[in-house]
């Protein structure tokens, strides 16, 4: 579950609403924001050196591109997206995987 439970609006909670809060959340910024600071956590590519990792979703979804050991093609089709949510949907599918990769070995 997540920690912004307490802080959500009134649209999470809709009795009518047509969708089921997890399509919400899979666009709500802060959601997004921490999923990816939890599996940054779990792989610590980045836990031998002090790094600050942004809480911005914009930055955040700019300094994981840049810092993340992917290929040129994913970061270019990062790089190229509009909106910060979409650029952290991706990397967190990116993400996923190296978590995948890297429990594998």
């Amino acid at each position: 579950m997540s920690r912004f439970n307490n802080l959500r609006t009134h649209v999470y909670r809709a009795p009518l609403s047509a969708h089921p809060n997890w399509v919400y959340e899979m666009y709500d910024a802060r959601i997004l924001v921490e999923r990816v600071h939890d599996i940054l956590g779990t792989l610590r590519l980045f836990s031998h050196a002090r790094v600050s990792v942004p809480s911005d979703p914009e930055d955040l979804s700019f300094w994981v591109a840049c810092n993340l050991p992917i290929d040129d093609g994913d970061r270019y089709a990062l790089l190229e997206l509009n909106s910060a949510v979409q650029r952290l949907r991706y990397e967190l599918g990116l993400l996923r995987k190296v978590k995948k990769i890297t429990s594998i070995q």
